[in-house]
């Protein structure tokens, strides 16, 4: 059996289950993010507050079985974007082409394997958005070294004397040699995309490539535009292995400086293309994107589709966090905000972190941990991990109202926003916390957002009925044994257990 049919039975194995070990750096995978985030309105991203309450490097993560560089590239980009119910559709039929065809599967990755994720071509969005930055300098000089270098041969052949040719050869040898390094830098950036086209259009020639004509359309129209990299960096290649030969044709040629005119016309090309590059590096991501969903989506105990609405409810049944081992499903709908209490640890905080996710997984990778969920268009906003910024002299207070703010400054743009607020401000005193803390969930909930909500303090269930809908997850008791079910609950909670909690926890008999 060959390498590939090795392969591709692994890649079979290994579909629906969990990655593991699967070693990548956040630097560098968002870079492809960074270069794209400036494009994206405010509301239609996860914000950085939101991906570090839900955790969501954990979540690309669990999701990540991308063979490619750009493959995981684009997955963490889109899992920052809430798209459209169009874009999502396209998205789609890539993950459902997948899921309906294995032995695809298995092929398709093979050619993304193929690309690899060589630590330079991460680079390759930062290199293609910044081409002026990376063309070569003076080529004037360069051009007037060539020139010299005809001149001295002529000069040379008419007095029958080498000298003056020698002389000019060596000081362009030594020229060429001080500027190869920075110039076999970007060469090996441009190996990367040679390695997108070349695979790319094996996909799209391949006997699947009707499922993915733009990349088949994109791949043929850089032909020419590989050819021409390889022609360059295949023979920077083999000077890199230390072959002599190649050594010696690789200084001869520099002296002429035709790779730096042919590097500079390349770079001319890529900037009349670099649209069209950049379409063409997404369309490959997000194939690879829609491969490692099929699988994460087979790996799930429980998943849907989800239904995009109209109106401003949410609905769940049989919701669930993916990174909880052996979790519990709640179904629920949100017709206005709702108000959460519960004693220590019944399952509040997570509750809210799988309602924020779902909400933007199925706006992003068009997938929920449920059995079925219905939303609307929303932003999603948390505050839920605050913490002390000592390095920036921010108490838990000030940085809690900050992302409170936040939350303000959003919510009268036109999308619908879903906010989700965990122990909302308890970094202040019992007194001015619930009248705040009041006074900000009911004008939250007088404008265009649900709010999702969780507190210990009991008052608010009182004046905020109505605005809420009170919700709540309790524990029971078993042999002086605290049980939590972690199911979510109608009304306001009614019991308390921190107490109990200290007790249960082995400290001394003080609370009688």
């Amino acid at each position: 059996m060959g390498r590939k049919e090795r392969l591709k039975q692994a890649f079979l194995r290994e579909y629906g289950k969990m990655p593991q070990g699967r070693l990548w750096e956040r630097g560098r995978t968002e870079i492809y993010w960074k270069e794209l985030e400036r494009e994206i309105p405010a509301e239609d991203l996860v914000d950085t507050v939101t991906w570090n309450d839900l955790e969501m490097d954990q979540i690309f993560e669990r999701i990540n079985h991308c063979q490619s560089f750009a493959g995981e590239q684009v997955l963490y980009a889109s899992l920052h974007i809430l798209e459209p119910a169009e874009k999502l559709q396209q998205l789609e039929e890539k993950i459902a082409y997948f899921q309906e065809n294995p032995e695809s599967y298995a092929e398709v990755l093979y050619h993304l394997r193929n690309i690899g994720r060589e630590t330079s071509d991460y680079h390759l969005p930062m290199f293609f958005q910044n081409l002026d930055a990376f063309a070569i300098r003076n080529l004037w000089f360069y051009r007037m070294l060539q020139a010299i270098l005809v001149f001295s041969a002529g000069i040379s052949v008419a007095v029958q004397n080498g000298i003056y040719f020698l002389l000019v050869f060596a000081f362009n040898v030594l020229v060429y040699s001080m500027k190869k390094m920075e110039y076999e830098i970007h060469l090996n950036l441009l190996a990367g995309l040679v390695k997108l086209i070349k695979e790319g259009k094996k996909i799209g020639e391949g006997p699947y490539g009707e499922a993915f004509p733009e990349i088949r359309s994109l791949a043929k129209e850089f032909a020419v535009l590989s050819r021409k990299i390889e022609r360059v960096s295949g023979r920077k290649l083999a000077t890199a292995t230390g072959d002599f030969q190649a050594m010696m044709q690789d200084y001869v040629l520099g002296a002429t400086f035709l790779d730096f005119l042919l590097f500079q016309k390349i770079m001319r090309l890529l900037k009349g293309k670099n649209r069209e590059i950049m379409e063409f590096y997404a369309l490959i991501g997000e194939t690879d994107m829609a491969a490692s969903l099929a699988s994460f989506r087979k790996s799930l105990p429980l998943w849907c589709k989800p239904t995009i609405i109209s109106d401003t409810t949410v609905r769940f049944e049989e919701m669930y966090h993916p990174l909880v081992a052996s979790p519990v499903c709640n179904s629920f709908q949100m017709e206005k905000s709702f108000l959460l209490t519960g004693s220590n640890a019944s399952g509040k905080s997570t509750f809210l972190k799988a309602a924020a996710l779902n909400l933007i997984l199925a706006q992003t990778v068009h997938t929920c941990m449920a059995a079925s969920a219905q939303i609307p268009p929303s932003q999603v906003m948390t505050s839920m991990a605050v913490r002390d910024a000592l390095s920036e002299g921010e108490s838990y207070y000030i940085r809690e109202i900050r992302y409170l703010k936040r939350m303000f400054d959003r919510i009268g743009e036109t999308r619908f926003a879903f906010l989700v607020i965990d122990e909302i401000l308890r970094g202040t005193n019992t007194r001015e916390r619930i009248q705040a803390s009041e006074a900000i969930l009911r004008f939250l909930s007088e404008n265009n957002c649900l709010v999702l909500a969780a507190t210990h303090d009991v008052e608010l269930t009182e004046s905020l009925d109505g605005p809420y809908q009170n919700m709540h997850f309790e524990e029971t008791f078993r042999e002086g044994d605290i049980v939590f079910p972690y199911r979510l609950m109608e009304g306001p909670s009614a019991s308390s257990n921190a107490i109990l909690l200290l007790k249960a926890m082995g400290f001394p008999n003080i609370f009688d």
